[in-house]
């Protein structure tokens, strides 16, 4: 019976490619933004040159004022969100990057929380526009965001979005 229904309707009409884009854009972005942290909040080691040992280093480095940590920086191999905002590296600041990540991922579970109650009220169809819509509008705010914290929330809104999106994306293919 499911075969002689796909003969009759097809396979490759327009909800089918509907369906597929929002499914591989909806996985595409929450594989992306779940697995990028390493990339986002990165910071390079100090670089001492008289000391071998790297936790030596880091050390010594964190004992100094933070005017005189600069000529410790090594040029970065990649230009990160963290890099942008400051210097995490010692321990008196690494517990706030820590935070905002904390932060950022704590928006999955809230995310799946208003899902569970608002989801079948909504429609599948808008759940997955309105995650969409929201996670682009908070990649939008951490772009142009001046501080760590409001980059941490424009990920915890890009996030949130994405678990919609992500979530019901299974729910509206079957």
């Amino acid at each position: 019976m499911f075969f002689e229904l796909l003969e009759k309707v097809g396979t490759c009409g327009l909800y089918q490619k509907v369906t597929l884009v929002f499914w591989s854009l909806a996985c595409y972005l929450c594989g992306g933004l779940s697995l990028i942290t390493p990339f986002i909040f990165f910071q390079d080691p100090y670089s001492c040159s008289s000391i071998s040992n790297s936790s030596s280093c880091q050390d010594y480095v964190c004992s100094l004022r933070q005017d005189q940590r600069s000529q410790f920086l090594s040029t970065p191999t990649l230009r990160t969100l963290a890099d942008k905002m400051g210097d995490y590296r010692c321990s008196e600041k690494a517990a706030t990057l820590s935070l905002a990540i904390l932060f950022m991922y704590l928006s999955t579970i809230f995310a799946f929380l208003i899902l569970t109650v608002f989801g079948d009220h909504l429609g599948r169809k808008k759940v997955i526009i309105i995650g969409l819509i929201t996670m682009i509008g908070g990649l939008i705010m951490t772009l142009f965001s001046p501080t760590l914290f409001m980059a941490a929330g424009g990920l915890f809104i890009a996030l949130g979005g994405v678990q919609w999106a992500f979530s019901v994306s299974f729910i509206f293919i079957s």
